[in-house]
């Protein structure tokens, strides 16, 4: 009579001087917890379903998690990243399948004066909550020194909600370093900021007293789009995308890039995109770049496909400029309640110089 015997998690570790790294495949929530929770633990790797229901403590250490098979319900629990305060650090996710997370699936804290390195790549998000921000994933960064980078590659959002930024949640606060975000391939599908902001993504920048801050928010490319279908605020901005900018520090430059194919997306105001810009003195600068499609978009209010505010909530920048710059983009059956079926802008400009550049390299509406 055979029988079935349940294998341990497998490690495999290699030591270096007087430090081990370990890879480890795991199959259960409590081998998954056991490995993260390790900090030797280099490597993990998903090797078939698991349903966790086993506590994950934040992880301070550069780690690589991969979902070679196997779909990962995290239920309450979720991966946290947070470094020490004078530590870097780096974690790789890729070809994750996570689901049904309560209370977001993965945090990744910037906090500390370390470099830190965020690779998200090939990875399935689906129907994830959280009741504040970031369904799926919730990024922050609040430091005095180092470089945060965040590179998404081919990830898909599916069927994620939080108060804020249904799918991905950004904010880098009274930061005094550069923050560099870039999101290539993959796709945001029915994403919902239910009483907030940010459908599918919603990203902040709030300076602190640093000067001369060089920040990087990319959406897609001209050639590799991002796909923006049916995500919703229903009550705030942004269907899709909400991006932020507050008191912008006086000799930086905050360079947005956003380039998607924009399809069905909804909320009280721009239906697509939200860009908002709040403050800032001197010579500060903010510079944001929009193209791609949007077809079928709506808002309620204003900016069926894009709305673009500055000094909005009455905070209006003295000095600066802002600059919102349109190339190669195509407006097709976009609707708003009240103004800008297609694109909204607002200025309360104070002092500061502001440019919107509409019509230039294959624009069309229609």
């Amino acid at each position: 009579m055979k029988k079935s015997v349940a294998l341990p998690a497998l490690s495999v570790c290699f030591i270096f001087a007087e430090s081990a790294l370990c890879a480890q495949s795991v199959s259960t929530s409590a081998d998954l917890a056991a490995a993260f929770n390790n900090g030797s633990s280099s490597s993990i790797t998903i090797a078939s379903d698991i349903t966790a229901a086993d506590y994950l403590n934040s992880r301070a250490s550069d780690i690589t998690l991969n979902g070679s098979s196997g779909i990962l319900t995290l239920n309450g629990y979720k991966f946290v990243f947070m470094p020490n305060w004078n530590d870097g650090l780096s974690a790789d996710i890729s070809n994750m399948q996570i689901a049904g997370a309560t209370s977001g699936a993965i945090e990744l804290g910037g906090d500390g004066q370390g470099d830190h390195n965020y690779t998200i790549s090939g990875s399935n998000f689906t129907n994830n909550k959280n009741s504040q921000n970031g369904g799926a994933i919730y990024s922050h960064a609040q430091s005095h020194g180092g470089v945060r980078n965040y590179v998404f590659t081919g990830n898909v959002f599916n069927l994620n909600s939080a108060a804020n930024g249904g799918a991905l949640y950004n904010a880098s606060n009274n930061s005094q370093m550069p923050v560099f975000f870039n999101i290539t391939g993959g796709s945001f599908n029915a994403n919902s900021a239910i009483n907030g902001n940010g459908g599918a993504i919603y990203n902040a920048t709030n300076y602190g007293s640093g000067s001369g801050l060089n920040n990087g928010f990319t959406i897609g490319t001209q050639a590799n789009k991002i796909l923006f279908t049916n995500n919703s605020a229903p009550v705030g901005y942004g269907g899709a995308i909400y991006n932020f900018v507050n008191n912008p520090s006086s000799g930086g430059t905050s360079e947005i890039n956003i380039f998607g194919d924009f399809q069905g997306n909804s909320a009280a105001n721009g239906g697509s995109v939200v860009n908002h810009v709040e403050g800032g003195n001197g010579s500060n600068s903010v510079s944001v770049g929009i193209g791609g499609n949007f077809s079928g978009n709506s808002a309620g209010n204003n900016g069926g496909a894009v709305a673009n505010y500055v000094g909005l909530s009455g905070n209006a920048p003295y000095g600066g400029l802002n600059i919102f710059d349109f190339t190669y983009a195509d407006f097709t059956n976009n609707a708003a309640g009240t103004d800008g079926g297609a694109i909204y802008n607002y200025f309360n400009s104070g002092g500061s110089s502001g440019q919107v550049n509409v019509g230039g390299n294959g624009i069309l509406f229609s």
